[in-house]
């Protein structure tokens, strides 16, 4: 058949003996991890673990020390850039700007991508933060309503693989 596309591969994330050092210490120390399209894993361990160093390592913004990984089939040494436009990572920081309102921030992160109006307002009113919190500045929202407000720039964003630091 052809012309026709190729499946993509069922493997989001593969690591294999991955280690990541951060000012000269290991933050990551041999971890192995396969994560297939589809599936919700979920991070358990104790402060100083390596889950927040464990997915700055698949965002692509940590760079991978030793072993194997790749993320969507990418190279997390030489593609590590090309990874990050499709992972959405939303850690500690929310990555909202402040002095913008709920829309402006929804509108930028979704431009970085092309998002179309529609999409973007589709994103604000499937996390409930479309109406009445459009037009608030980012300041005078409360704790749940910016992580609404940063998943909707997720959504707005179209990323492929969602990172949640701590997401409750």
């Amino acid at each position: 058949m052809s012309g026709a596309a190729p499946n993509p591969s069922p493997i989001v994330v593969e690591l294999d003996g991955a280690v990541a050092v951060l000012g000269g210490f290991p933050v990551l120390a041999g971890a192995d991890l396969r994560i297939d399209r589809g599936e919700i894993v979920l991070l358990q361990g104790p402060n100083g673990a390596g889950k927040t160093s464990l997915l700055r390592l698949c965002a692509g913004l940590l760079p991978l020390e030793r072993g194997t990984g790749t993320v969507f089939g990418l190279d997390l040494v030489s593609q590590r850039t090309a990874i990050r436009p499709r992972v959405g990572l939303l850690g500690h920081h929310n990555g909202l700007y402040r002095d913008l309102t709920v829309a402006q921030n929804v509108e930028f992160w979704g431009s970085t991508v092309g998002a179309t109006e529609q999409e973007i307002g589709a994103a604000m009113a499937r996390l409930g933060v479309g109406d009445r919190l459009a037009d608030v500045l980012v300041a005078k929202l409360s704790a749940g309503q910016k992580r609404r407000t940063a998943l909707a720039c997720l959504v707005a964003r179209r990323a492929e693989l969602w990172l949640l630091d701590e997401p409750h």
